[in-house]
């Protein structure tokens, strides 16, 4: 049994092109709930009057994998299990995609900074400010992320470029 064997389900174990095309599938009807109750709020807060000064943040704790390296959950630091979808809507601000760097320690300073607060000191995390209001800006370039499964530690810094995964503290 080695560290992250969480096979996909046997239905999904054909092929990559047809089992994890299948996942993708069903993932995408999945999330249509998701993106109803979204318009739902939105449309509520436009209803009560505070479209103009809420600021609406959609993300998630870990990506997924889908058959991806043999692996079926969230159990490694692959790009698959690492990347995270990060939504923020802010009143007045015109809608723009950025593929910069960003961490999830970014939220508070960021959100801080919209709302005019002021920071602690030790904050860790930078505010993703810049590069909602300029798609070309970037504020970190590399990121770093920690997981632990089964008592494992394993960590990884990612450049533009390269990724570097270490597998337990000591890397055995």
């Amino acid at each position: 049994d080695r560290v992250g064997d969480r096979r996909a389900p046997a239905h999904l174990q054909r092929s990559r092109s047809s089992g994890a095309g299948h996942a993708r599938r069903s993932d995408r009807r999945e999330r249509r709930p998701a993106d109803g109750r979204h318009r739902t709020g939105a449309r509520a807060l436009r209803d009560e009057g505070l479209e103009d000064n809420t600021i609406i943040v959609f993300t998630s704790d870990h990506g997924f994998h889908l058959g991806e390296h043999d692996f079926w959950m969230k159990v490694s630091l692959h790009e698959e299990s690492v990347r995270v979808p990060l939504v923020i809507k802010v009143p007045g601000q015109k809608p723009s995609v950025n593929y910069a760097f960003a961490e999830l320690i970014d939220l508070y300073p960021t959100l801080a900074e919209l709302a005019g607060l002021p920071l602690p000191h030790k904050v860790q995390g930078k505010s993703l400010v810049p590069i909602i209001q300029d798609q070309h800006a970037s504020v970190r370039d590399h990121i770093f992320s920690v997981s632990v499964f089964r008592d494992v530690k394993s960590f990884l810094i990612r450049d533009h470029n390269w990724a570097y995964i270490q597998y337990n503290e000591d890397a055995s």
